[in-house]
């Protein structure tokens, strides 16, 4: 197949900056200073003055402006960044516990844990916002290693029993941990769930040349499927705030009429989830990272993704495609034509997120490994946590030698 056979119109309607939608900063429950903190382990040593914000409740989702522009900027993952938080803050707890742990100093640096206590969750653990409705890989905010060890620190003589998922393994955060709780608690890592990624070089411009004979054979007879219902084009979006409901709607309507519609996972049946992806998506937009894109056969959405641009790299978000196509694979299809986009523009790496799956393996079989960390405190909220998580593996083990889901 030509190189120029699916007619491509990547849409350069990106908004001009950032513009920070979170200005307000809200009471603080209680500041606690680190003036003179120092450190004596080798090359991290440091003697910084700076303080410990803790915002509660409704107050938890304002940072301010400052803080968000430093946090975005040095956001390795989108997760990490204020969008993302704020997002989850406003849509995912509004019945859980809400305690964002702030670290800065009169330099502007900056470190932040955004933590919540479910209420259906683990008693006296501390998690990431949004971690456990939305399973994706997660991190504390900061922005650089000085301000995370600052921030851990504060952490760790505060006793917090924290529970941190699908951490990247190449992550800072994790050594700070250990070296934080080191003497004040017991840090516990485990192997979470990996997701698969592309470095990307100019090779990939023409992703299908990376597939083996059988996969590029396969590629092109989705292609004559997909000719045969209407011409084939793609198109890939940089939306500004005012612009997105309509596409995201769009996005979220293609989504339901995949197998997620069938079994009640699609956005459209999810009103809390569809809420934090309405959120998100705005604050993106504003900030110029979100890309929309689609796959028409026709007239026709076949295909949809919802993807940022986030530290040079092009993560994938949504996915979703109209199951009456799914003999012409139009995921498939976009898949590719979001990697060229990827590959042109540049990127480092093309982050696929979710989990490994077989029709992902076709493309790479590269992992971003990542791992779970628990922090059990030398304190009655550790001894809280580790008394609840013993009694919840006893149970699983229980459940599952007599046949019971846990």
């Amino acid at each position: 197949m030509e190189a120029n056979a699916l007619a491509r119109t990547h849409g350069k309607v990106v908004a001009g900056g950032r513009q920070p939608p979170y200005l307000a900063v809200g009471e603080r429950a209680y500041v606690r200073s680190l003036a003179n903190q120092s450190s004596s382990e080798g090359s991290h040593a440091r003697s910084a003055t700076g303080h410990l914000e803790v915002w509660t409740g409704n107050e938890s989702a304002r940072i301010s402006a400052s803080a968000s522009d430093t946090l975005a900027a040095s956001a390795r993952i989108p997760m990490q960044d204020p969008a993302w938080v704020q997002a989850c803050a406003a849509t995912l707890h509004e019945h859980d516990r809400r305690r964002f742990v702030s670290w800065s100093d009169e330099g502007g640096s900056h470190a932040m844990a955004p933590l919540v206590q479910r209420m259906s969750g683990e008693r006296g653990r501390w998690e990431i916002a949004g971690l456990h409705a939305l399973k994706e890989p997660s991190d504390l905010m900061y922005r650089d290693a000085e301000a995370l060890e600052s921030l851990v620190a504060g952490l760790a003589s505060q006793g917090y029993a924290l529970k941190l998922g699908r951490v990247p393994e190449d992550s800072p955060t994790i050594l700070a941990l250990r070296r934080k709780y080191r003497g004040r608690g017991l840090v516990v890592c485990r192997p979470a769930e990996s997701y698969p990624y592309i470095t990307l070089d100019s090779s990939w411009r023409e992703p299908e040349q990376r597939l083996t004979s059988r996969r590029r054979s396969d590629f092109r007879r989705s292609w004559r499927r997909a000719e045969k219902v209407g011409p084939v084009r793609s198109e890939i979006l940089a939306p500004r705030g005012d612009e997105v409901a309509p596409w995201l709607e769009r996005a979220i309507d293609v989504e339901a009429r995949s197998w997620k519609g069938e079994t009640g996972t699609a956005l459209a049946h999810d009103p809390r989830r569809a809420a934090f992806f309405r959120h998100y998506a705005r604050r993106a937009a504003e900030g110029g990272s979100l890309r929309l894109a689609f796959l028409f056969l026709g007239d026709q959405v076949a295909a949809m993704q919802m993807a940022v641009i986030q530290d040079h790299r092009f993560w994938l978000l949504k996915i979703g495609f109209d199951a009456q196509f799914a003999r012409c694979s139009p995921g498939v299809l976009l898949l590719r034509e979001t990697i060229r986009y990827a590959a042109e523009q540049q990127l480092e790496s093309y982050e696929m997120l979710g989990r490994t799956e077989p029709w992902l393996a076709v493309w790479t079989r590269s992992e971003k490994r990542c791992v779970e960390v628990r922090t059990y405190p030398y304190a009655l909220s550790g001894l809280l946590a580790l008394a609840c998580d013993l009694g919840t593996s006893v149970w699983t083990r229980l459940a599952r030698r007599f046949g019971r889901r846990p």
